[in-house]
C-alpha cells in the first residue's frame, strides 16, 4: 500500500524523473530445475544490489491485483476512528490480521 501511495504521489509530479530499473523475478521459470536456479540467483541479486524487485507470471490476473489495491485504498480513505476499529486483538502478541496504526511498533 505504501508503494502504491508513493507511486500516486510521484505520478502527480510535473517533473520528469528518472526511474530505476527493477529486476524482474519471472515465476514462470519455477517449473524446471534450471529455472529454479536462475530464479534464486535473480532474487538474491535483486535483494543484494537493488533492494526491490518486480514479480511477473505469478498466476493472478491484473484485474484481481487492481481490485486488491482498490480495497486497500478504500481502507486508508476511511476516517482514522473507523480504521482503529480494525486493530487486531493480540497485536502485542504478534497477531497482525487487521489494521496496524501508523507508527505502531510490532
Amino acid at each position: 500500500m505504501l508503494l502504491y501511495r508513493l507511486m500516486l504521489s510521484l505520478n502527480s509530479l510535473q517533473e520528469d524523473l528518472d526511474w530505476a530499473d527493477l529486476i524482474t523475478v519471472d515465476l514462470s521459470k519455477f517449473d524446471t530445475e534450471e529455472g529454479k536456479k536462475e530464479l534464486s540467483k535473480t532474487l538474491i541479486d535483486a535483494l543484494r544490489y537493488k533492494g526491490f524487485f518486480y514479480v511477473s507470471n505469478f498466476g493472478i490476473s491484473q484485474e484481481r491485483v487492481n481490485r486488491q489495491f482498490a480495497l486497500g485504498r478504500q481502507v486508508y480513505e476511511l476516517p482514522l476512528e473507523e480504521r482503529l476499529r480494525y486493530v487486531p486483538e493480540g497485536i502485542d502478541e504478534g497477531k497482525f490480521n487487521g489494521y496496524i496504526p501508523h507508527g505502531r511498533r510490532m
